[in-house]
């Protein structure tokens, strides 16, 4: 017996089974070709649609997930790429300002001088530019030193007192000193968060997590589909033998009724056959008009044994009938015959 598994699916990737309508009208179309082979529905073979249902739901609930946690993850680094972003930008823009502000103390110690008085080299201006060497040789990398004149000048200066002058121009040096520190830390923290930019743009460009997590979703809708599919063929497979079984069950119920049909032919044919020979003897004796025939009962008791069920009669059974009854009239004409050789 030829038998066709066929499995309705949907339109995409996502749909393993038909809807009871889609089966129903599948049925339909099916039933002209039901001669020629057997179409198996997923609804048929003991597979449940709400399960097919459940098992697509898991998978698609794991696929989510994935995007959804992927998404969050993309989402946070964005917000840190633009937070870094903003704080290069202000970082620039910051120290922009603070150059800006440090080009003004220029300007700034000349209209000291000038408010002060100070002009050319004078006395004022070489205590400065000495107590300026005092603040660099503190700093013993710098590789400035004094000498004793030095030192004992400054010794002086520090008994005599700093001027007006000297001490605002000390604290524009200061100014201008913590603005470049400022400069150079921003410029720094912006070139280090700029380059930081760029490394984690082209890493994200190199990996790409959202398409990978899209791949892996769809990898997992289509494993489950898969799984879908296994499951609907071994169920159908299970369907097919079972269906064979079955067929060939009735197919030996039908042989063994076929072989006792043969067999009780058989025996009929037998028995018409010995009824004919019989016929035959007993007209031969009625010619010889010598013999007798069979009595009624006889003949009665030969129509039972042949016929135990009138209401069951085949063609054979028919046939033997007539042919009792043929031997009847017989039965009749010889006695007739026998009356008038008496007369």
């Amino acid at each position: 017996m030829n038998m066709s598994l066929i499995i309705h699916a949907g339109k995409n990737a996502n749909s393993m089974f038909a809807t009871n309508e889609r089966a129903a009208a599948g049925r339909g179309a099916e039933k002209e070709y039901s001669g020629k082979r057997n179409t198996i529905y997923a609804g048929n073979i003991g597979v449940r649609p709400d399960s097919i249902q459940m098992k697509r739901q898991q998978a698609q609930k794991k696929a989510m997930k994935i995007l959804q946690d992927t998404f969050a993850a993309d989402r946070e680094l964005d917000q840190s790429i633009q937070g870094m972003a903003d704080r290069a930008d202000e970082l620039q823009k910051q120290t922009a300002e603070q150059r800006k502000e440090a080009g003004e103390i220029a300007a700034a110690r000349n209209e000291l001088a000038e408010n002060y008085g100070i002009e050319g080299d004078g006395r004022e201006v070489e205590d400065l530019e000495l107590l300026r060497k005092e603040k660099k040789a503190k700093d013993l990398t710098s590789g400035v030193c004094l000498n004793d004149a030095e030192e004992k000048r400054l010794r002086e200066i520090y008994e005599e007192g700093l001027t007006g002058y000297e001490k605002d121009m000390l604290e524009l040096d200061d100014k201008e000193e913590y603005l470049q520190n400022q400069i150079k830390s921003g410029e720094q923290g912006e070139k280090s968060i700029r380059s930081s930019l760029r490394d984690t743009k082209l890493e994200r460009l190199k990996s790409d997590p959202m398409l990978k997590a899209q791949s892996d979703a769809e990898e997992i809708i289509m494993q489950a589909n898969k799984e879908i599919y296994a499951d609907l063929m071994n169920e159908g497979k299970k369907h097919i033998e079972e269906k064979i079984a079955e067929e060939k069950e009735k197919a030996e119920k039908i042989a063994e009724k076929k072989e006792e049909e043969e067999e009780k032919e058989a025996k009929r044919k037998e028995q018409e056959a010995q009824m004919e020979a019989w016929i035959e003897d007993a007209k031969e004796a009625a010619e010889s008009a010598g013999n007798e025939l069979p009595s009624a009962s006889e003949m009665d008791e030969i129509y039972s044994y042949n016929n135990p069920d009138a209401a069951g009669k085949t063609k054979a059974d028919k046939e033997i009938e007539q042919m009792l009854e043929e031997m009847k009239l017989l039965q009749d004409d010889i006695k007739g015959a026998a009356i008038d050789a008496g007369m």
